[in-house]
């Protein structure tokens, strides 16, 4: 490890070294552990993961040799995976491969060890005892483990004692991972401030373009235009005798700000004179404009400078809030920032990490917003930093103070009248004109739906109750919100429709969408219209604002769908007990599962699977959120890109570049977390086997879970990945190493099933090392396991679409040209990736690459010569197709009363599914029968002997 670490300091900058990602950064045991595993399992790429892609040859030759030594078995099969999870597991060190970086005297040494350690093994007291001759001992294998403990003689030679798994109590150094999103307490945590907001300035200075606009531009992209004018004609030249009253202050005002001044920082200074300058507007406008809408601002301006905002523990300089309101950021018009430094191009990073802080928090607490404004006094200036959804636009308004000792200025007058004529049309304007999306002033309980034809096209607030179209906005339902980029916020509310209809409970969605996607609406109608259970229903949608710097706002009123699985689990946990709860994870796993099948079916992709998109209502499980849907259809999409009139090639163009980064990263497949861009129902049976085992740990010890090393701390993309692939390499394992040890005999059942589709091939052999390696790796989906976690209508058309796929791959155009026995079609193969491209129907399928050779049917295996070899052969595999039935043994904590049979269960289970087949005798060739379980290891009377064995 040290010649490595060398090496990728070396080859990389101390910057990306420092990257977690690489593995040179200590996280905790467990994590570099796992990620250790996980690099060192491909001897080809393992040097490009840790930083140092290419080696001399000498060099290469040293390093290879230490790695096949390490981490290679004689059989030069890679055992990295069994020193992860055997802690007293013993590797053999091979001499053969050892000589390459070592010389010759120690090598002689070794040898010597190794002699002593097998005589110490026979029981041979000396060294010429030992009926071997030299030139045969340099294979003698000896257990490594043991090796490390051996001192250079025989006598004290001790074996090292067996140990049972366990985690260590240890946590990351430092959490690498900074999140750009804001849930409703995120500024009460001090802790890491400093690290969001380095994050946050990076991340802003790459929305801000590097331009300066004039107060044109905005007026002119705002649609203020007319405003403008109007403001001018009746403001005239009257701020020119404010400018004087500024620039010529009375005494006692000189004495205040020198004062000011020589007590506080110069930023401090600023705020005071900026705040003198306000009162000085507040009282010029009050007596000499008279038009009312110009004499006073709408706005109250509070000072902030040594107290936090209300909840947080965030000081902005100032904010302006509205009337009648405390200082909060759900009542914040605008924010105030002061800088000393005068920024006349690039806005330093920090100084961007702090204005983004606040417009996040701003955003967090303000569902009607359609930007956030923030104003920045640096130097003598004054800008406008407009946050939008898609950039942020930096604004001048002009010049407004040279110096911070004294109030002696000497800008010229004109240039202060036309910065303080630009500060007042501003905080002028109404709210709906600036930045919301409405008239409001403050948090407003109600609003008004302007529609027609169920087509909503306005909202307005409103105090009146009883009026029809009222919303009213009872609870928030706190998501997290991102300072950029797409963001929703929900509202649990009381609709009315007309005067005499009572109110009902709906959901009001307020989403910012990239206008380059479909509405969410079009993912509804499509699954309404194919009768899709577990979708919630919509009343009402409309734009509020179309094409707003990339962006548009909807509104969607929604059924209201319950609570989220985990949130209505773990709430359920004090009252039914866990095993009941468990048993409740399993049912709503599977009905989930279905419910995304039938989706897929219909021609509609999901891509953003969580626990927060799970919910639950009495018995009912709904899948929400389908945003970030994908088409799979091409009829639908065409009808629903006419429909929406929108151009549906730049949508597809836009799925296609995004796919790697749809969806929540803590529950994304071990592809997409690679950045791979195959999206298919495979990938969101994924997220959906994530979202059980998360809930499942919450259920065991909600407070554990905050632990990194369990695996549900997101600490970026490729960490997550290599944590996965370590995690569920072993099948025994991976429920403990994630905080699941804990459940029952029908979740157990549903998690294998999961489990064994997921990440087993058809021989049962691990595929996560690939999944992780090769981003277009195609999955084989085997309905065999996937009927422990679907219902018998799901697979039904899971099966329907395998066999169109199988149709298109053999280019037959009809299922009756299809010469293959019905008898001989159980196992049909199908890469699960492909099937993310695969409409509901045969007609519009169109042909997906195939990276790997076409094997879409196999072979069926040669029957063994007996049937007890069957059973041994079944019980010496753990986790794999032949002996899934073997998975659901009862728990020795769980009493008998709670113990089910797993055989009978799958029996039944699986006579369903061949009756299904039997209906269905339109393409009899094409319905790909489950295998047979007559005989062998997957019958009931086998299974039951092998369990029977087993208990003995």
């Amino acid at each position: 490890m040290m010649v490595l670490h060398m090496l990728a300091v070396l080859n990389k900058s101390i910057e990306v070294i420092d990257d977690a990602k690489y593995g040179w950064k200590f996280l905790s045991s467990d994590i570099v552990a796992t990620m250790r595993i996980r690099f060192f399992a491909c001897s080809e790429t393992y040097l490009a993961k840790l930083g140092r892609p290419k080696l001399a040859e000498g060099l290469k030759k040293v390093v290879d040799s230490m790695h096949g030594s390490l981490f290679q078995d004689k059989d030069s099969i890679y055992m990295g995976g069994k020193l992860g999870v055997k802690l007293d597991y013993e590797c053999e060190l091979d001499l053969e491969v050892a000589c390459d970086f070592l010389d010759d005297d120690a090598l002689s040494k070794l040898q010597s060890i190794q002699r002593n350690y097998a005589m110490q093994e026979m029981e041979v007291d000396t060294p010429s005892a030992l009926p071997v001759p030299a030139a045969q001992t340099p294979a003698i294998q000896v257990p490594g483990a043991q090796l490390a403990r051996l001192p250079a003689t025989q006598t004290n030679i001790a074996k090292a004692p067996t140990q049972s798994f366990s985690w260590p109590n240890l946590t990351p150094a430092r959490n690498t991972a900074t999140s750009l999103q804001a849930t409703g307490d995120h500024t009460k945590d001090n802790k890491d401030l400093n690290t969001r907001r380095t994050a946050i300035g990076e991340r802003v200075g790459g929305h801000l373009d590097g331009n300066i606009y004039t107060v044109g531009y905005m007026v002119n992209t705002l649609g203020l235009d007319s405003e403008y004018k109007t403001f001018s004609d009746a403001i005239g030249k009257k701020f020119t005798e404010l400018v004087n009253e500024i620039l010529n202050p009375t005494p006692e005002e000189i004495k205040f700000t020198i004062d000011s001044s020589s007590r506080n920082t110069p930023e401090r200074a600023m705020v005071k004179y900026f705040e003198f300058v306000l009162s000085k507007m507040y009282i010029f406008a009050t007596k000499n404009i008279c038009e009312d809408q110009y004499k006073a601002t709408q706005y109250r301006y509070y000072d902030k400078q040594n107290t936090p905002v209300t909840g947080t523990n965030i000081k902005p300089d100032g904010l302006f809030c509205f009337m009648q309101t405390s200082a909060s950021f759900a009542t914040t018009h605008i924010v105030l920032e002061a800088k000393s430094a005068e920024y006349k191009t690039d806005i330093h990073s920090e100084t961007l990490g702090q204005i983004g802080d606040y417009a996040l928090s701003v955003w967090n607490d303000q569902p009607l917003r359609t930007f956030v404004p923030v104003l920045l006094l640096h130097g003598q200036r004054l800008d406008l930093l407009l946050f939008t959804r898609g950039k942020v636009v930096r604004i001048t308004l002009g010049e407004i103070t040279k110096t911070l000792d004294t109030l002696q200025s000497t800008i010229q007058i004109v240039q202060m009248e036309k910065t303080l004529k630009n500060l007042w049309f501003l905080l002028t304007l109404a709210p709906q004109k600036f930045g919301h999306i409405c008239a409001v002033d403050g948090w407003q309980n109600r609003i008004i739906i302007k529609s027609e034809n169920n087509s909503i096209f306005g909202i307005s607030a409103t105090d009146m109750p009883e009026q029809s179209n009222a919303i009213s906005l009872t609870k928030r339902i706190r998501k997290s919100v991102n300072l950029f980029g797409r963001v929703a916020y929900l509202l649990r509310s009381k609709y009315k429709r007309n005067d005499n209809a009572s109110e009902d409970d709906v959901v009001a969605k307020i989403s910012w969408i990239p206008t380059n996607r479909y509405p969410e609406r079009a993912a509804y109608d499509v699954l309404h219209r194919n009768n899709v259970e577990g979708v919630p229903k919509y009343y009402q949608y409309g734009v509020l604002k179309d094409s707003f710097f990339g962006y548009r706002m909807e509104i969607l009123l929604l059924e209201d769908c319950g609570e989220p699985i985990l949130d209505h689990l773990n709430s359920c946990k004090s009252k039914i007990g866990f095993y009941n709860c468990a048993d409740n994870l399993a049912a709503y796993a599977r009905k989930a599962a279905s419910v995304l099948v039938h989706a897929y079916d219909a021609g509609v992709l999901h891509r953003d699977i969580s626990a927060g998109n799970i919910t639950v209502k009495g018995d009912k499980v709904f899948v929400i959120d389908w945003a970030y849907f994908k088409f799979i259809n091409e009829d639908e999409a065409k009808e629903a890109a006419k429909k929406c009139d929108i151009d549906r090639t730049n949508i597809l163009r836009h799925q296609d570049e995004h796919d790697q980064f749809t969806g929540t990263p803590l529950y994304m497949s071990i592809q997409t977390l690679c950045g791979s861009t195959m999206r298919g129902i495979i990938h969101d049976v994924e997220s959906l086997f994530m979202v059980v085992l998360h809930t499942l740990a919450v259920l065991n010890d909600f407070k554990a879970i905050s632990d990194p090393k369990y695996g549900w701390t997101f600490l970026g993309s490729d960490i997550m990945a290599v944590l996965r692939v370590g995690f569920f390499a072993c099948s025994d394992t991976y429920l403990a190493k994630m905080g699941c040890s804990q459940t029952t005999n029908e979740l157990k059942k549903v998690i294998d099933g999961m489990y064994m589709l997921l990440f087993q091939n058809k021989n049962g052999t691990y595929i996560g090392g690939k999944l992780g390696d090769k981003m277009d790796y195609e999955r084989e989906f085997d309905l065999e396991v996937a009927c422990d976690f679907l219902d018998d209508d799901a697979l039904s058309k899971l099966q329907s679409i395998q066999r169109n796929y199988a149709m298109q791959e053999m280019e037959v155009d009809t299922p009756s040209a299809l010469p293959v026995p019905a008898a001989q079609t159980p196992a049909i193969q199908v890469p699960g990736a492909q099937l993310a491209r695969l409409p509901a129907t045969q007609t519009n399928i169109a042909k997906a690459p195939v990276s790997v050779a076409k094997t879409n049917i196999p072979q069926l295996q040669k029957k063994k010569s007996s049937s007890l070899e069957n059973e041994e052969a079944s019980a010496q595999r753990p986790v794999t197709r032949s002996s899934r039935n073997s998975l659901t043994q009862p728990l020795s904590q769980l009493s008998s009363t709670r113990a089910t049979s797993s055989t009978n269960t799958s029996v039944k289970r699986n006579s369903k599914v061949l009756a299904i087949q039997k209906a269905r005798k339109t393409a009899p060739s094409l319905l790909s029968p489950l295998p047979a379980k007559a005989n062998g290891p997957n019958s009931e009377n086998s299974s039951t002997i092998t369990r029977k064995r087993r208990r003995r």
